[in-house]
């Protein structure tokens, strides 16, 4: 559902506990089933993460509205090789013509890239609790 749908929404909080929620479309899953993204601007999102790193993903499948939450931690990859490699993988997934403008205008500006550590699961169907997870490592 990830690769189908091509946007995930990270949600995180500062310090103080505000929330924030973005949409994230430069992203890999990688071959231990981590899940990556890019960052180019500096804003809420990557702020929020330096100060707490707990973070939940949503992704939703946009034809029948139903989904999953995730939950988990984030790492910062600071490889170069391996921040190269995400971004050639990024950027080979067929996208908006727009987007595609903006990684472009971007290449040159090396992204912060976030390595998401899975550690719950949650449906978000409305027949299914989203109390207990469906899965934990």
């Amino acid at each position: 559902m990830l690769n189908q749908e091509g946007i995930i929404f990270v949600g995180t909080c500062d310090k103080a506990g505000i929330p924030n929620v973005s949409p994230r479309t430069a992203f890999v899953i990688t071959d231990d089933d981590r899940l990556l993204w890019a960052t180019w601007f500096m804003h809420k999102t990557s702020r929020n993460t330096e100060e707490n790193n707990r973070v939940s993903v949503v992704v939703v499948d946009s034809e029948v509205l139903i989904g999953y939450q995730l939950k988990g931690h984030v790492e910062y990859v600071t490889e170069p090789d391996q921040i190269m490699s995400i971004m050639q993988q990024a950027i080979a997934k067929p996208r908006h013509a727009n987007f595609n403008k903006i990684v472009q205008s971007q290449l040159g500006n090396p992204p912060l890239i976030e390595r998401f550590v899975f550690e719950e699961l949650y449906s978000l169907a409305p027949n299914v609790s989203s109390l207990t997870p469906l899965k934990s490592p």
